[in-house]
């Protein structure tokens, strides 16, 4: 239990305080937009940005595990088909499609930011990350689920 209380009106001011600046930020970088293959699907999890190492990434990196470490690769599920990943200064724009290999890393990142509950388009898939990572063992702490219907709902996984 928290020992001191902050009030929700002074928490949204200061969210909405910071925005600008987290927005610019995130507008500044070089954004991808990864598009799964047909029958591959991209999971999401209740923590909204995962974080990758990017080549050069060292552990005690004055930036730490910031957002606006240039040696992060920001990623955010935004359908089951399309993954965003942010990186570097530059403000460009790219499309792209993934493979098979890209998007079970991507996915092994995204299900190790989960807090509580991950969801994908298929059960191999989700039950083989929670597999793979441990999470399933972690006796409820995990929630996992299966995504409705997105057009990339019924591809399977053999593994992470």
């Amino acid at each position: 239990m928290l020992d001191h209380y902050f009030h929700r009106n002074s928490v949204l001011g200061d969210l909405v305080a910071i925005s600008p600046k987290r927005t610019d930020m995130f507008l500044a970088m070089n954004w991808t937009f990864v598009h799964a293959e047909e029958q591959r699907a991209f999971i999401t999890c209740d923590n909204p940005i995962a974080t990758l190492p990017l080549p050069g990434y060292v552990a005690n990196d004055p930036f730490g595990r910031r957002l606006d470490s240039p040696l992060l690769l920001k990623l955010v599920a935004l359908a089951g088909d399309t993954c965003l990943l942010m990186s570097g200064h530059g403000a460009q724009r790219f499309h792209r499609d993934s493979h098979n290999n890209e998007i079970r890393r991507l996915n092994v990142a995204i299900a190790e930011h989960t807090i509580e509950i991950f969801v994908g388009g298929a059960p191999t898939t989700v039950r083989n990350l929670a597999d793979g990572l441990g999470l399933s063992s972690q006796a409820g702490s995990t929630t996992l689920g299966q995504a409705g219907s997105n057009g990339a709902s019924d591809c399977s996984d053999d593994g992470i």
